[in-house]
């Protein structure tokens, strides 16, 4: 890929992370995030989007790794986070995000990956407005018949009660239930 454009992304959040545009095809869009060689979060991250294919979960393009860094490649989303059009959207498309979102994480969950940090700045938008769960640098890959996890991980505000209140570090049913 010949970079054309690259910019970094707004927001607080967004400091190792780059757009870049590709110089021959300018729809090709993808998205760069930057890792240290010793980082945990990139394992993490690697792990959970390798083992998860779902229409709803963020593309994992390419993990290349230089002398000083890792990089993870993703497909572009350019309709941005929930967190930036929430307040501009009718009650049916809120409804039908919810709907998928619930659905992806039951699959997340079925494959005994934990997100562990599910908030509107972690789901995207495509190109078709389809939202798609991003961010998986603090997910847990729990052992088959776990139904415990352990640690308080998630940002305040976006925890579920028992997460947030528990200060033991132990949850018990972490299983999306219908």
């Amino acid at each position: 890929m010949l970079l054309n454009r690259v910019a970094y992304l707004e927001g607080r959040n967004y400091r190792n992370i780059l757009w870049c545009e590709d110089r021959i095809h300018p729809r090709n869009q993808v998205i760069l995030k930057f890792y240290p060689l010793n980082s945990v979060r990139f394992v993490r991250e690697v792990i959970a989007l390798r083992k998860l294919q779902h229409p709803n979960v963020v593309e994992l393009i390419d993990v290349p790794s230089y002398p000083r860094t890792h990089l993870l490649v993703f497909n572009y989303c350019p309709n941005g986070s929930l967190t930036a059009c929430i307040s501009e959207i009718d009650f049916d498309t809120i409804l039908n995000y919810f709907i998928k979102i619930s659905h992806t994480l039951a699959y997340i969950h079925s494959e005994n990956v934990i997100h562990d940090d599910i908030k509107p700045d972690n789901i995207l938008l495509d190109d078709r407005k389809n939202p798609r769960i991003c961010d998986f640098d603090v997910s847990q890959l729990l052992p088959v018949g776990t139904t415990q996890i352990k640690g308080r991980r998630g940002t305040d505000g976006f925890m579920s009660p028992e997460m947030g209140h528990d200060r033991s570090g132990v949850i018990n049913g972490y299983k999306v239930r219908s």
